[in-house]
């Protein structure tokens, strides 16, 4: 696991200020230290194949599904599901393969139907609409 501070002494995560990413795209993760930087947060790269996107506490969490293998990507899914009401309320963003396609939208709502709200989800390299998509949840709390 990699953690980048934005702003920040500790530098350690935490519910109220991290964003958490598991995800190969560069140039999101830059966008990423440059919001973290502008709204003082943290953020804190992720391992795709360790139990990261359980272990660090966040308040924003960006989810590549195909960075991750199957049995992280599961067991990472079932932990939402046994968890769901109990924990603070956070938004996950799960970027998919581009180009768009209703039957990866679909299916990926499916999965987390009975594992969290609120979710959204983006497609492919366009890493802006990830930022939009964090900036107008932390400002109004919808997605």
């Amino acid at each position: 696991m990699t953690e980048t501070t934005s702003n920040k002494e500790d530098g350690s995560a935490s519910v109220e200020d991290t964003v958490f990413i598991v995800s190969p795209n560069t140039q999101l993760i830059d966008g990423l230290r440059t919001f973290c930087a502008s709204r003082d947060m943290n953020l804190w790269i992720g391992d795709p194949d360790s139990p990261d996107v359980i272990a660090v506490p966040y308040k924003v969490g960006i989810v590549d599904k195909y960075f991750m293998d199957e049995k992280s990507w599961s067991d990472w899914l079932e932990f939402l599901r046994e968890t769901k009401g109990f924990s603070h309320e956070h938004l996950l963003i799960i970027v998919l393969p581009y180009p768009f396609s209703e039957v990866a939208l679909e299916a990926a709502k499916r999965e987390f139907e009975d594992a969290h709200e609120p979710v959204s989800f983006a497609f492919g390299p366009d890493w802006s609409q990830v930022i939009k998509s964090i900036e107008n949840w932390l400002d109004t709390g919808l997605r």
